[in-house]
């Protein structure tokens, strides 16, 4: 194995993510024991963790309950395409998990095969040394990022149609109804005991209204082109938190902001990006009800910035983190769900990604990254 690092990758700072990748051969103990000796010591070289396993069913398991961030399989056991059965096992409860398989044999039938179960990259052996499977990796990673920002795209605008249709439909109703309900209200008395009863009709219309507004405004968003421009994230960052500093300081919240000095300039909405960092501190705060600790640290990379907000909160269990994005799911009373579902579509829009990661008791970490892009490089829709 090439001991020299060559850090100087195609994708932006691979070696600085510190990634996390499950490797299962059953001959890593045997015949290409050597070969993954090298890996992992590679591996550790440039920063990443490599993990080796020989059990398929162990590597199942690891792949589904841990956070890997790429998986690795090896073809063939005992000459059969078991990791073709791993690889499709894998993939129906983590569909954007990028999956490598990385085999002896090159038959064009396991190639097909593999990519009938939607494998992120296709890697034969034997390989000249670790730096060929960390540009796999990083294929395979980049491969299943962009895959998996198709399908939210294509996904958040069903819903922006499907929401402007249910809301004007809503709108048109409670139209009605509350025009009839104030002509009731105008010919009761008021000590009549219906009154009441119309002014709680129209008092829930206008709440219902309220949030048919809300439901039209994010389905409007997608249609209008709003102006893109350079910016400065560091200085939208502070006037958020500048924002709600009062609440931080009422809460018994005790802010860590670490920006670098002078500015970070990329290309976006300012009002779309305060928006999704307001909606996540704002959640941040509201996780940590007897005060504690909220952390925004800014770093710049080669390619993009990265934003990343901890709260020392009440955290999320499993099946809250796995639906935080989903619009009209919340755990919090009279609200609507759309805030987070919003964030990670305004983010979405710029090019980048957005991800959690949260223990109950423990807080809260959203990872925000954007990539630094031209006017004429970002999408709108």
């Amino acid at each position: 194995m090439d001991e020299s690092v060559n850090k100087d990758s195609f994708y932006e700072n691979p070696a600085d993510r510190k990634l996390k990748v499950l490797f299962w051969d059953d001959e890593a103990e045997g015949e290409y024991q050597t070969t993954f000796t090298g890996i992992k010591t590679g591996f550790t070289r440039y920063g990443w963790e490599a993990l080796v396993v020989t059990d398929k069913d162990e590597a199942v398991k690891l792949a589904l309950e841990e956070r890997f961030d790429a998986v690795v399989l090896d073809l063939l056991e005992n000459g059969k395409p078991v990791g073709l059965d791993l690889l499709k096992e894998i993939r129906l409860k983590r569909p954007f998990l990028p999956l490598v398989i990385f085999t002896i044999a090159p038959e064009m039938e396991h190639v097909q095969s593999a990519m009938r179960g939607d494998v992120s990259y296709y890697l034969t052996k034997p390989v000249r040394d670790y730096q060929d499977v960390i540009r796999a990796v990083e294929v395979a990673i980049e491969k299943e990022k962009s895959k998996e920002r198709l399908v939210k795209a294509r996904y958040l605008a069903n819903i922006g149609q499907l929401a402007a249709g249910v809301a004007h439909f809503v709108k048109n109703s409670l139209w009605n109804i509350t025009s009839r309900v104030q002509i009731m209200l105008d010919e009761t008395d008021k000590s009549d005991k219906h009154y009441e009863m119309l002014q709680t009709i129209r008092r829930r219309c206008d709440e219902t209204n309220k949030f048919v507004l809300n439901l039209l405004q994010f389905a409007q968003r997608g249609q209008v082109k709003d102006e893109m421009k350079e910016i400065n994230i560091v200085e939208v960052t502070q006037d958020v938190l500048k924002l709600l500093g009062q609440e931080m300081k009422n809460a018994g919240i005790e802010p860590d902001i670490q920006v670098i000095p002078g500015e970070v300039k990329l290309t976006g909405n300012v009002m779309e990006l305060q928006e999704a960092l307001l909606n996540i501190i704002k959640n941040a705060i509201e996780a940590m009800p007897q005060g504690g600790k909220l952390s925004v640290n800014i770093s710049p990379g080669e390619r993009s910035i990265k934003i990343g907000i901890a709260d020392t909160g009440t955290g999320m269990d499993p099946e809250v983190l796995e639906n935080i994005f989903i619009p009209f799911f919340t755990t919090k009373e009279n609200a609507t769900g759309f805030g987070l579902f919003d964030t990670q579509r305004l983010i979405l829009k710029h090019g980048g990604d957005i991800k959690v990661d949260s223990r109950k008791g423990e807080g809260s970490v959203f990872t925000i990254e954007i990539p630094y892009k031209k006017p004429g490089e970002v999408s709108h829709e």
